[in-house]
């Protein structure tokens, strides 16, 4: 008899939203002794979409300031330290979930908030990781420990093992050559918590209750979350059906005319001189159309059909500015430029086989 299979059949199903997904929130913190100890500089919306097989994974920019009251805001990466301090952890990440939650314009029922200690110890168990290093990376300027001077930290373009030391330098790196920033960072940390779940798959940890709970008893300390153990174990046992190949992964960030470039810089100026990003439009309708698309309809964002935009129109530049606003919402504008003829009223699409080849 499996006893892993009869663990399983009892897993406690997962909560879900109107629209049948389960949607979870993943937030990165240094942790104890480090500088901004609970500031959360990851910030990952999940979704699973269980009829399509398909993960969904949206990442929230750490500086993206977010009104509190009529006396004004903070970025969001504050939520949770200062819901902490002022009352307890746990009424932060219900704080930070909630305003992850209006962003996105769905409901969020799990968080799960992990520090650096218990990300280095997660790799670490499951013997490193393997990624494919887009770029060569090298920065000059990575934290030496909680001093105010840096050390270098570079890799190589291609495959590579990461250690859970590594692995995090990797997550965090956000400076010199290759490393992104901000925006960066977060398509690299969606990255490593795929490299994570294939390597735990690999390993049979997510088919084997009895090391599910090992290897969270080992990082507990590390960890924090509203997931009960059944729910985590029932998690696992989806997980096994999601290979890399069902993640749809998106960025929200500030470079216009690309995938997720829905914020912008303010001025400075109006905000104590700090660098901070806000919503295109002033509010969140335009960042909705995206993940309504994103968490919704994620066989769209997959399967990532090309589009060619023809302005019909004596308007000039109407081509250009669809495509770049279409390209913001993440769909694939392959060619833009003027029809045949000019004197068109209404939009038509057309379905072109010819263009998929």
């Amino acid at each position: 008899m499996d006893f892993s299979s009869i663990i399983f059949s009892f897993g406690k199903s997962l909560r879900t939203d109107p629209t049948g997904h389960t949607n979870i929130l993943l937030t990165g913190v240094g942790g104890e002794g480090h500088d901004g100890a609970y500031l959360t500089d990851s910030i990952i919306v999940a979704s699973v979409d269980y009829d399509h097989k398909l993960v969904s994974m949206f990442s929230i920019p750490r500086d993206l300031y977010v009104t509190i009251d009529k006396q004004g805001g903070e970025r969001i990466n504050q939520i949770y330290s200062v819901g902490k301090s002022q009352f307890n952890s746990k009424t932060g990440m219900e704080e930070l979930t909630k305003e992850a939650s209006d962003i996105i314009g769905m409901p969020i029922d799990y968080y799960i908030r992990v520090d650096f200690q218990g990300f280095t110890k997660i790799v670490d168990s499951l013997g490193g990781v393997n990624v494919v290093v887009e770029k060569d990376i090298y920065d000059p300027e990575y934290p030496l420990g909680e001093t105010t001077r840096y050390q270098t930290f570079s890799i190589k373009a291609g495959p590579q093992w990461l250690d859970g030391a590594t692995a995090l330098k990797y997550a965090r790196s956000r400076k010199g050559i290759n490393s992104g920033g901000d925006f960066g960072r977060a398509r690299r940390q969606q990255q490593l918590l795929v490299a994570i779940k294939e390597k735990a798959l690999s390993l049979n940890v997510l088919t084997d209750p009895t090391k599910i709970q090992a290897l969270y008893q080992s990082v507990a300390d590390s960890i924090e979350t509203n997931l009960t153990a059944d729910e985590i174990i029932q998690l696992a046992k989806i997980s096994q059906d999601f290979g890399k190949e069902n993640i749809v992964s998106t960025v929200l960030t500030t470079y216009e005319g690309q995938c997720g470039g829905l914020l912008y810089f303010p001025d400075r100026k109006y905000f104590a001189d700090q660098s901070i990003e806000l919503p295109a439009g002033k509010n969140y309708d335009t960042i909705h159309e995206l993940t309504s698309l994103i968490f919704q309809h994620p066989d769209i964002m997959k399967e990532q059909v090309a589009i060619q935009v023809l302005n019909g129109t004596k308007t000039p530049s109407v081509a250009g500015e669809v495509g770049d606003y279409l390209n913001q919402l993440c769909f694939n504008v392959v060619a833009r430029g003027n029809a045949d003829k000019r004197d068109h009223t209404t939009t038509t699409l057309y379905f072109c086989p010819l263009l998929l080849s």
